[in-house]
């Protein structure tokens, strides 16, 4: 899709909604599985074909939107209930988001990104283990009466 993007003559912006959203429960969107570390394929792919593309803009694009993957997905683990034996299954894949969020933490806290994520890059990089089990229990103390 992105391919079609950067050869289009026209793009076409609507604030109409255009499509529903629904929660699925039994999804992929459900719990977090190994399948969530594909969007880092994908968010390659995109940084492949925008540095094709010759364009600036769409390449510091990609790129940014890349290293913001790193942390939406170890945010994403840190929020999960299965967050134990998640860390311990995916291991080699967290210490390397974490070591790629490290390397690209000064660029990151340069783009307009809410203050909340901001501090997330510093605690991450600080120590993921330490920040997400803390963020992990505080959830399920939350969800403790629910």
């Amino acid at each position: 899709m992105f391919r079609y993007i950067l050869n289009s003559d026209k793009i076409v912006v609507t604030d109409k909604i255009v499509y529903n959203y629904f929660i699925n429960n039994s999804g992929l969107t459900a719990k977090f599985t190994s399948k969530h570390f594909d969007v880092l394929k994908g968010w390659d792919l995109v940084c492949q074909y925008a540095t094709e593309s010759n364009n600036d803009k769409y390449k510091e694009w990609a790129q940014i939107n890349r290293y913001r993957v790193d942390l939406a997905l170890l945010t994403e683990i840190a929020l999960s209930v299965d967050y134990k034996n998640i860390r311990m299954l995916n291991e080699p894949q967290i210490k390397s988001m974490v070591s790629r969020l490290k390397a690209n933490k000064k660029e990151l806290l340069k783009q307009a990104i809410p203050l909340s994520r901001k501090i997330l890059i510093i605690l991450f990089t600080t120590s993921y283990n330490l920040f997400a089990k803390v963020i992990n229990t505080m959830i399920r103390i939350k969800n403790y009466g629910a």
